[in-house]
């Protein structure tokens, strides 16, 4: 009886190191690396969209010559703290 017992336990154990070992070698091939842009490519996107702000906002020319502590989120902000 104690034989089977050693037989059972050491084919779970075998079993379960096999899945354990699957698991890892799958997380390794599966895992992608970062895509973060770079500081100059999210700088080019900024300015783009602030090129083509006034095409399709009207008003945007107006709005993006205001000086910036002019802004209405400014104004509202300076008038929520007095």
């Amino acid at each position: 009886m104690k034989k089977r017992v050693m037989k059972r336990s050491k084919k779970i154990s075998l079993v379960m190191i096999f899945i354990l070992g699957l698991a890892l070698s799958q997380g390794f091939f599966l895992v992608e690396p970062s895509l973060a842009k770079t500081a100059h490519e999210i700088n080019a996107e900024v300015d783009e969209a602030l090129n083509l702000f006034p095409q399709y906002i009207s008003g945007g020319k107006e709005f993006s010559m205001q000086p910036k502590e002019s802004s209405s989120f400014q104004m509202s902000l300076k008038q929520d703290l007095a």
